[in-house]
């Protein structure tokens, strides 16, 4: 970690974008559904360096979005730098100010850290999480769900969604999307002007 200038000597604040890509076939349908694609956090680095935050991005497949702001000091990922990834998500998930996360193995680090998660998939799904209180009463604005289409129509209203709620395998009639970059960059600028600004 010595190896991060900008980590150890910077007074700015720390958020960590944690991506789960992990390779699934047709087969393994629930893998896919958690997967989340990276260019899709884009806009929200660029709002939080705006905002002279440093940005953390760990997780995987992450370097073609990474790569887009290779020459800023305000990101940091394992490669930029040449230090162990494992090690530095165990660090960013333990010494972040906001943690962005999907869900897998890496956000069970975030347990005591101001978390909000995006592309939740199983929907209705509530990570372990120490403030376990606020994601049950205020669960709109600390988890984005994935969007779910049934038989070509977006749901959208909370009684649909019951139907699916922590179901890992759904029928033929459901499509799963990701989140958009409009979506993550909304949700998390709006929890971030209520929660931590």
């Amino acid at each position: 970690i010595k190896k991060i200038p900008n980590l150890i000597e910077s007074r700015k604040k720390l958020l960590t974008i944690y991506i789960r890509t992990r390779g699934s076939s047709q087969k393994n349908q629930f893998s896919k559904n958690r997967n989340s694609d990276s260019i899709h956090y884009l806009e929200t680095i660029k709002y939080f360096i705006k905002l002279k935050w440093n940005i953390i991005i760990i997780g995987d497949n992450y370097l073609n979005l990474a790569l887009r702001f290779k020459d800023n000091d305000s990101l940091i990922y394992a490669e930029k730098f040449s230090v162990s990834k494992r090690l530095l998500e165990i660090y960013s998930m333990i010494n972040s100010n906001f943690i962005i996360s999907t869900l897998g193995g890496a956000n069970m680090l975030s347990f005591y850290n101001h978390t909000v998660y995006v592309n939740m998939f199983p929907i209705g799904h509530i990570p372990a999480h120490y403030k376990m209180n606020n994601l049950f009463n205020k669960r709109d604005d600390f988890i984005l769900n994935k969007n779910v289409y049934f038989k070509g129509k977006k749901i959208s209203n909370s009684k649909k969604f019951y139907d699916i709620y922590y179901k890992s395998q759904l029928p033929k009639e459901y499509l799963i999307k990701q989140n958009t970059s409009n979506e993550i960059l909304n949700f998390c600028k709006n929890h971030y002007k209520k929660y931590i600004n």
